[in-house]
């Protein structure tokens, strides 16, 4: 009986590079090296050869992960240690993926285009932005609803209420989860699942129009004391007190600017 070869070897591994070290597992599975032990102090990984698998892999952080996927059954937990848990899930083979890169405006626009790629068949597997991966499959309608990532802290709250909303968790990148509509929800629960992108688009409106009416103030008065500076011919005492007023206006507009635009900012980004 043949015994499959083990071998270990030294990977620096810090906190602040856990994607680089989810990638390094995921290459070596690839290539048929499966991780059996870690020891995390010396950043040692001991791997056992064996057939190639495509498995994917994510960390834990004192329980904390920014993508909730996570913690559903997909993912299995094969080590944990001083606070760091390390998760392993079995994936389709590479053939089944799509990786296609793109850029949004809006997170509507976004949802649009998911639910467009749906009808061709491909269907969202994970976001490492501007880069969507994709499974591919029959097409078909699918609704993909965007939420702001809410605290990990709330990750098995948040999962829990999930099902009766008629969602199902497909990826998460630190910002956005991103859900697919099942088509059991209550009404009331759809409506209130789209709101936060509404709530935020309709908040934003006002504080475009304050920003308009600020910069055209602002570029009046700037323009007015720009006049006024040709036309002078007096003394500096005609010269304030023609200019006094100009500034006086170019400020106020300035602040209505810079209001707006922080008020506009939070708005987006609550």
């Amino acid at each position: 009986m043949k015994t499959k070869s083990v071998k270990s070897e030294k990977y620096r591994m810090w906190f602040n590079d856990l994607g680089g070290t989810q990638q390094m597992l995921e290459e070596h599975s690839a290539d048929g090296w499966h991780l059996i032990s870690f020891e995390m102090a010396e950043g040692k990984f001991t791997f056992k050869k064996g057939e190639p698998h495509c498995y994917g892999y994510l960390f834990v952080v004192n329980g904390e992960s920014y993508n909730f996927k996570v913690f559903t059954d997909t993912f299995e937990k094969i080590y944990e240690e001083g606070g760091l848990a390390l998760y392993r899930c079995e994936e389709d083979v590479p053939e089944a993926y799509e990786t296609v890169k793109k850029r949004f405006s809006s997170p509507e626009q976004e949802r649009q285009w998911l639910a467009e790629m749906a009808e061709k068949g491909y269907f969202l597997y994970m976001v490492e932005k501007p880069a969507y991966t994709f499974t591919m499959g029959e097409g078909e309608p699918t609704e993909y609803i965007i939420e702001k990532a809410p605290s990990a802290k709330n990750a098995g709250a948040y999962l829990d209420v999930l099902p009766a909303r008629g969602l199902e968790y497909v990826w998460g990148d630190g910002r956005s989860h991103y859900l697919v509509r099942t088509g059991d929800a209550a009404p009331v629960q759809q409506t209130a699942c789209a709101a936060p992108g509404e709530k935020r688009a309709r908040a934003s409106k006002p504080f475009a129009g304050l920003l308009a009416v600020g910069a055209v103030g602002l570029a009046a008065a700037l323009g007015k004391m720009v006049y006024d500076v040709l036309r002078f011919s007096a003394g500096m005492a005609e010269y304030a007190q023609r200019t006094w007023v100009d500034l006086l206006a170019a400020a106020i507009c300035a602040g209505i600017v810079i209001f707006s635009l922080i008020k506009r900012r939070k708005s987006d980004n609550p």
